[in-house]
């Protein structure tokens, strides 16, 4: 009885060694990337990083698709037009696509295969299933410069398990022995608990120093939709971005278009919509990714968010944190 209750405390101080291991690594990768003290509005993403790799930094990875749909269309690679079925008013059809890379060029193909001339999202379309599943492996690989797994954690994981094995056969060990139920119920929790911790707390990537800043200046850039949702973007310039912002109206179209994609990523796609129709009603223009035919934007942003939302409903990708669509934003 003694030695079962030596080793069940023995094994129960090795797990409370690997959970304090685990928190200090946890500690030390959050000092070497702590991102910036406060969050700064940003009028523009940062640079070489895309719509689909910000909401993987923002762990959304339900919404890199959807990002990349309107990045595609904002780009000219796609465009929405009137739907020919019933009970849809949109759907996709090809545009002309410039500059595209080979994952996005394959993406367009898979949605218009030859003699296909407007696109919906369907499980049953293996060849867009494929592709869709390919840009997000192709944005998890290319995310690696932004967020790393730590050295050593999946040994702290696989020897937390074992200690959480050992744990429960000795908890078991001792009570047959006749060890004081409470003295070993006591051990046998707070080893348990001790061992299992080193999985949630490491089993996850961590922001590198450049991940840390990217995250905040999305965070930033965030903040700045929201201000100009609010039309109030003009006490919210600096000296800098004064000349870009808010007196070529132009220029803002442009940056507004741009920002469409991040905006499916914060979950506005709605808001951000609303914003784009003011803006080209000022500048008395149409969209090039809408087609004529279906009016203004006002008769169809509804239908764009519900389109672009489809991307996400009828593909099937693997679990996430975000939690769903663009129906009333954040």
């Amino acid at each position: 009885m003694d030695l079962a209750v030596f080793v069940l405390v023995a094994v129960t101080c090795c797990c409370l060694a690997l959970m304090v291991i685990a928190i200090a690594m946890s500690r030390r990768a959050r000092a070497e990337a702590p991102g910036r003290p406060t969050v700064v509005a940003e009028y523009a993403p940062p640079e070489s990083m895309d719509a689909a790799s910000a909401a993987l930094i923002l762990q959304r990875p339900r919404r890199v698709l959807p990002a990349k749909v309107l990045e595609l269309a904002v780009r000219g690679a796609v465009r929405f037009v009137p739907s020919t079925r019933r009970r849809r008013r949109l759907d996709l059809a090809p545009g002309r696509p410039k500059g595209l890379d080979s994952v996005d060029t394959q993406l367009v193909r898979a949605m218009f295969p030859p003699g296909t001339d407007t696109f919906r999202p369907s499980r049953r379309n293996r060849g867009w299933s494929s592709a869709a599943q390919q840009v997000l492996a192709h944005t998890r690989a290319a995310a690696i410069r932004w967020q790393r797994r730590l050295d050593g954690a999946n040994t702290v994981i696989i020897l937390g398990m074992l200690a959480f094995l050992a744990e429960l056969v000795l908890v078991l060990v001792a009570g047959l022995a006749g060890a004081p139920l409470g003295l070993v119920m006591s051990l046998g929790f707070v080893g348990v608990i001790a061992a299992i911790l080193p999985g949630p707390i490491l089993g996850r990537e961590f922001f590198t120093p450049e991940g840390a800043e990217a995250r905040d200046h999305l965070l930033g850039l965030k903040e700045f939709m929201h201000w100009a949702e609010e039309d109030r973007i003009r006490a919210l310039q600096s000296p800098e971005t004064a000349d870009m912002v808010g007196t070529d109206e132009g220029a803002t179209l442009r940056l507004y278009e741009r920002l469409l994609p991040y905006a499916a990523v914060f979950g506005m796609t709605k808001e951000w919509l609303r914003v784009l129709r003011a803006r080209y009603a000022d500048e008395d223009v149409m969209p090039v990714w809408l087609d004529p035919a279906i009016g203004d934007l006002g008769t169809a942003d509804i239908e764009v968010v519900d389109m672009v939302d489809s991307v996400v409903g009828d593909t099937s990708i693997s679990g996430d944190g975000d939690g769903g669509g663009d129906g009333g934003g954040d």
